[in-house]
C-alpha cells in the first residue's frame, strides 16, 4: 500500500513537473510571437512613413539653413549644418550600391537599415576652431527642436580630433547626428559649445520645387 501511494505521489509530481514545463515553454513562445509581431508593426510604419516621405519628397528640391543666432569668441571659426533627409540619404546610398557593384542582399540590408536609423533624416555638423582641442567634437551637443520650440532629439558627440586646415589656421571637423523621429519643417537645430557662451541656432526649411 505504501508502496503504491508513493508511486502515485511520483506519477503526479511528474505531471506536475511537465504541465510547468509546458505552461514554461508556452510562455517563451508567447514572447517570441509577440516580438516578432511588434518588429513587423515597426516594419511596417517605417514603410509606410517613407511612402509618405517618398511623395513629399517629390515637391521638395532641397533644404535651407538660416543661422538665427550664435557668435565665435576666436577669428576664422565657423560652426554650420547640413541637413539630409531620408529620401536623400537612400538616394545617395543607391547611387554608392550601383557604382561599387552592391549585391542585391547586401543594398537590401543597408537601405533596410537606414529605413530604420535615419527616420528623420541626418543633421551634419562642420566646425573650424582655433586649437586642436576647441575643435574636439565631445565638446558639442546638438538638440533639434520642432517649431514650436518642443524638444525632438539630443545628442553629446562623441570624441574625434580633429584636422588641420590648410586655408588658415584653424582646425575643422565633422560630424553625424542621426534623427530617429519624424520631424517636419520647418525645425530649429541648435549646436551647444560647451566653450562658447552661447548656443548657435539655426532654422531648417524646406524649398519647393
Amino acid at each position: 500500500m505504501k508502496k503504491t501511494k508513493l508511486l502515485l505521489l511520483f506519477a503526479c509530481g511528474i505531471i506536475l513537473f511537465s504541465c510547468n514545463l509546458n505552461t514554461g515553454q508556452k510562455s517563451i513562445d508567447d514572447i517570441k510571437t509577440e516580438y516578432f509581431r511588434q518588429d513587423s508593426i515597426k516594419e511596417a510604419l517605417a514603410t509606410e512613413y517613407f511612402r509618405h516621405d517618398s511623395i513629399d519628397a517629390l515637391q521638395i528640391k532641397g533644404y535651407s539653413v538660416k543661422k538665427i543666432s550664435g557668435k565665435h569668441n576666436g577669428y576664422g571659426e565657423k560652426t554650420e549644418i547640413e541637413y539630409q533627409s531620408l529620401p536623400q540619404i537612400l538616394a545617395e546610398t543607391k547611387k554608392e550600391s550601383e557604382k561599387e557593384m552592391w549585391t542585391k542582399e547586401h543594398f537590401q540590408s543597408e537601405i533596410k537599415m537606414e529605413k530604420f536609423i535615419y527616420v528623420g533624416g541626418q543633421i551634419i555638423l562642420h566646425i573650424e576652431r582655433t586649437t586642436i582641442g576647441s575643435a574636439n567634437t565631445e565638446f558639442f551637443t546638438i538638440i533639434i527642436k520642432d517649431s514650436d520650440e518642443n524638444e525632438i532629439l539630443r545628442k553629446t558627440l562623441k570624441s574625434d580630433i580633429p584636422d588641420p586646415s590648410y586655408s588658415n589656421d584653424t582646425w575643422r571637423n565633422f560630424a553625424l547626428c542621426s534623427v530617429d523621429k519624424r520631424i517636419k519643417t520647418p525645425f530649429f537645430v541648435y549646436v551647444v559649445d560647451a566653450i562658447e557662451e552661447e548656443a548657435f541656432k539655426f532654422e531648417v526649411n524646406a524649398i519647393k520645387k
